[in-house]
């Protein structure tokens, strides 16, 4: 599940990545700007090759349809983004990620995981509570000027 170091699989998160972030309505031009050059396919080759299983991916048949993208942070994991191609929505795809997700903190004995959402994006907000994450406060006017939730989850 998680990507291959000498694979083309970095690239293809990173095209995904980029569609996705696109096409959100929650996020600034700035941001997505931002975002989507955080993610390129270079920085999530390092990323992996850090840590092989900072970078997770659900496949259907030989296609990518997914990924969650997460680092150790202290202790705790920090889940930078999680996203599903809109073609394999509503399918529980989002859903095995977090769970993958889990898997991976449990295995490396941590705690908590974290992340945060935009407050009006409301599938991500419902993908997070439906999976165990509780609220833990609202952060008016932060990251790119845009209002955010932060979110954990205790695992173990």
């Amino acid at each position: 599940m998680s990507i291959a170091d000498d694979s083309d699989e970095p690239e293809r998160v990173s095209a995904l990545f980029r569609t996705i972030v696109d096409a959100l309505p929650y996020y600034n031009e700035r941001a997505k700007t931002s975002e989507i050059s955080k993610y390129s396919a270079n920085r999530l080759r390092q990323s992996a090759s850090i840590d092989s299983s900072s970078i997770l991916v659900a496949r259907f048949n030989t296609s990518l349809v997914g990924f969650v993208i997460s680092n150790l942070d202290d202790e705790t994991i920090w889940l930078s983004w999680f996203g599903v191609d809109p073609v394999y929505r509503r399918r529980g795809i989002g859903d095995q990620l977090l769970q993958a997700l889990d898997r991976r903190a449990l295995s490396m004995g941590v705690h908590k995981l974290w992340c945060d959402s935009r407050t009006d994006n409301v599938e991500s907000k419902a993908r997070l509570a439906d999976n165990g994450f509780r609220q833990i406060c609202t952060i008016p006017d932060h990251w790119y000027r845009q209002d955010f939730i932060l979110w954990e989850k205790r695992v173990g």
